[in-house]
């Protein structure tokens, strides 16, 4: 029978028909395409193998949420298969194999969640925070059914009015409220408007005031219209609806310390006071500052999907380039483990966002750094909840040890249980090893 290796992103199993057209998706197809072709997806389809994808990219993030089977493999393996052929994609099993006559896989089920609203603990009683990111109601509704401690990030820039128009302000309150029905009793974590190049809305011209705005993202296009009454749209709205409801508010990324500084003030008091003002950073200059940003925000945000494009200087959405992000190389966790040493006991107050910590056998080495924090994908949280439960805050900081001390990817990956060889993966369903003392 034929088989082809991949890499779990979401857990999960599915048959249908192969399909390589995006356009031609539907719910009876296992759709292999790469992540350049998502935006023609016709409709969502039983499952879903990205071909030669970078999981960091934003197009890849975007379907971790959807409740699909999704698997990651590359070109060569993905040309085995041919549209029409019946297939079975096991995300869990991490194979694609040719399916029998009227296969019908069983159903994965995930580990029961754990209580929503509440931190996880780990085998010695520490407690970690298991925080969903959300782009919108549904995620929210998700959120709470997977455990979620809280939404630890709501991506608001992915909240755009039917119309793809420019969202105002009672298109927010809208927007804001049914999320904090829908998580309810979970508290809100709301990023303000965080734009880039890969993420730009029809509404925003890629000029302003005489000047092109290609390049700029984040923070530094606050200053230019219509993104500045965009964002005081929001704010108004978070005014509004803050005042009954457990809300954050975190400015993104793109400028210095002191152009948050700057900011800071204004937008304390542009809500209500009881509303926590976090930053997001995501480059390597500003981490290794932590402190001094714990000096001046009420909490720090670690975007970790851009720091590591930063980190080995690579495009995060560039295929060609999806190699060189490799969540296994250990001076990434000489780096950060650089970084919570600076920041000292005010490391309580950093939440780490973004892949990372969902890749497989990387959660304990985190914890191991003394990060207790973390924001991911709904779907995933019962799988970290299992992995945090399975070990000691004592087994992880060995095991965060070895890994700094590691030399290469190949050990890292076997230090921490991950498949070692092909392309990486996200949590699935195998032991963490965790529960047993890490070697090295």
């Amino acid at each position: 029978m034929k088989r082809t290796p991949v890499a779990c992103l979401v857990p999960g199993r599915a048959a249908g028909a192969a399909e390589t057209d995006p356009r031609r998706s539907a719910g009876d197809r296992i759709l292999l395409v790469g992540q350049d072709r998502l935006g023609e997806v016709a409709a969502p389809p039983a499952g879903l193998v990205l071909v030669d994808a970078v999981p960091f990219s934003h197009p890849v993030i975007r379907w971790l949420g959807r409740g699909t089977p999704v698997a990651l493999t590359d070109a060569a393996a993905a040309a085995q298969w041919t549209a029409g052929e019946p297939v079975v994609l096991d995300a869990v099993g991490r194979e694609l194999r040719a399916a029998g006559p009227d296969e019908r896989p069983a159903p994965w089920t995930a580990p029961p969640p754990p209580e929503a609203g509440r931190p996880v603990r780990t085998g010695d009683g520490v407690a970690v925070h298991l925080c969903a990111s959300i782009a919108g109601a549904a995620d929210a509704a998700r959120a709470r059914a997977s455990g979620a401690a809280s939404i630890g990030l709501v991506r608001s820039e992915y909240l755009v009015p039917g119309d793809g128009g420019a969202p105002t302000e009672g298109f927010y309150r809208q927007a804001f409220g049914a999320m904090l029905r829908l998580a309810a009793p979970l508290a809100l974590t709301i990023r303000l408007l965080d734009l880039a190049g890969d993420k730009w809305p029809g509404w925003l011209p890629r000029r302003g005031a005489g000047e092109a705005l290609d390049g700029l993202h984040g923070s530094q296009l606050y200053a230019y219209e219509p993104v500045a009454r965009v964002v005081d749209a929001q704010l108004a709205a978070l005014k509004g609806v803050a005042e009954t409801k457990p809300l954050r508010l975190i400015w993104p990324s793109g400028g210095r310390l002191e152009d948050f500084t700057a900011r800071r003030d204004r937008l304390r008091a542009s809500l209500p006071p009881a509303v926590p003002v976090g930053a997001m950073v995501e480059t390597p200059v500003e981490l290794l500052a932590l402190r001094e940003w714990l000096g001046e925000a009420d909490f720090v945000a670690i975007g970790c999907n851009d720091l590591l494009s930063n980190l080995f200087g690579a495009d995060r959405d560039n295929p060609r380039q999806g190699r060189l992000l490799d969540p296994y190389r250990p001076g990434l966790y000489r780096f950060l483990g650089e970084a919570c040493d600076r920041a000292g006991t005010g490391l309580e107050r950093v939440q780490l966002c973004g892949l990372l910590p969902q890749v497989e056998g990387v959660l304990p080495v985190l914890i191991g750094l003394g990060l207790r924090r973390f924001s991911g994908e709904p779907a995933l949280i019962p799988l970290l909840a299992r992995c945090v439960a399975a070990g000691t805050v004592r087994a992880c900081e060995e095991l965060a040890g070895a890994v700094c001390r590691a030399e290469d990817s190949d050990a890292v990956r076997q230090l921490v249980g991950a498949p070692t060889r092909g392309p990486w993966g996200l949590v699935n369903e195998g032991v963490p090893r965790t529960a047993a003392r890490p070697r090295g």
